[in-house]
């Protein structure tokens, strides 16, 4: 899991100015706007994904429009291939409103949403040859044998040959996966959504209005933990731990950060001055600390390190 976290934080700490300029998509046939309200926020978009162990386990979450520190959130696994997308099946990923990826390879999933020229897709991936079927109003797409390898596929070197075997073409947004069953995770969740799972609806709430954000659960680390940014740069993250233990971690979290240092031999001080660490009431409680770091990305990149200041 540590190796799909640094892949992720690699892709989102490139700087601004490195980014494709997005702009405004214009409206297109076979393309609709998503209302703005339907994405808005984090826990809107986990309205819309299954929770599943492997939903539950690694979250990510960006606003491709609004990030203006972490880059590519939310589709860090095709965002290398953005430009040969976009040329090749008139995809740019860059340009939709709200991206999210759930699961650990080879069961991860990701969506885009937003406006985009649905009829533009399906002709370009109907001129690569590749198998369509209808479904629901959508088009779903098979590139090749659920979980292969697509070296020598019909979308070589335009699309990552893993994890874009099955595509679903709808209005106002477009999935992929490794698998007919893991696209099902975002295409078709059901009632039993992520929004509804009790201890990721905690850590959303917790972190608030994020335009990035990470949840990762994992047997190996000693409790639930997020990771966000807001749009002004303030980064948080935010734990649940074990019922009536609130408090106690609260006070270990602002000790490390007060007193503690990195892995890197720096006081934590000194690279998220003005730290704050705080209890979240709900059911369930959490606890969250904010701050602006020096370097943007600080939290995301202890995450990938496993160097958050948390008690162990």
């Amino acid at each position: 899991m540590i190796t799909r976290w640094k892949t992720v934080v690699t892709v989102l700490a490139l700087p601004l100015s490195l980014a494709a300029c997005s702009g405004e998509p214009s409206s297109s046939p076979g393309s609709t706007p998503v209302p703005v309200s339907e994405t808005r926020s984090l826990l809107d978009a986990l309205g819309k994904v299954k929770a599943t162990a492997e939903t539950r386990a690694y979250i990510e979450y960006g606003k491709p429009g609004e990030t203006k520190t972490q880059l590519h959130a939310g589709y860090a696994t095709i965002a290398p291939y953005s430009a040969r997308l976009a040329d090749r099946l008139k995809l740019d990923p860059g340009k939709f409103t709200a991206a999210l990826t759930v699961g650990q390879p080879p069961d991860a999933a990701g969506i885009l949403w937003g406006d985009y020229d649905t009829a533009a897709v399906n002709q370009a991936l109907a001129d690569a040859k590749i198998r369509r079927e209808d479904k629901d109003g959508a088009a779903v797409w098979t590139v090749g044998e659920d979980n292969k390898v697509q070296l020598d596929g019909p979308l070589r070197e335009a699309a990552p040959p893993t994890g874009f075997t099955k595509l679903h073409v709808a209005t106002g947004s477009f999935a992929y996966a490794g698998s007919a069953a893991s696209l099902a995770t975002v295409t078709d969740p059901g009632q039993d959504t992520l929004a509804k799972d009790k201890d990721v609806q905690a850590l959303a709430g917790c972190l608030k209005d994020v335009v990035a954000a990470t949840i990762v659960r994992s047997e190996r680390d000693p409790m639930p933990a997020a990771i966000g940014v807001l749009a002004d740069g303030t980064e948080a993250l935010c734990v649940l731990p074990a019922e009536g233990k609130a408090e106690d971690v609260r006070e270990q979290i602002a000790d490390k950060v007060g007193t503690g240092k990195s892995i890197t031999g720096q006081p934590w001080q000194d690279l998220l001055p003005n730290a704050a660490a705080e209890v979240v009431d709900g059911q369930p409680r959490t606890v969250r600390l904010t701050g602006k770091p020096q370097r943007p990305g600080l939290l995301f990149k202890a995450l990938a390190n496993r160097d958050l200041p948390l008690p162990r």
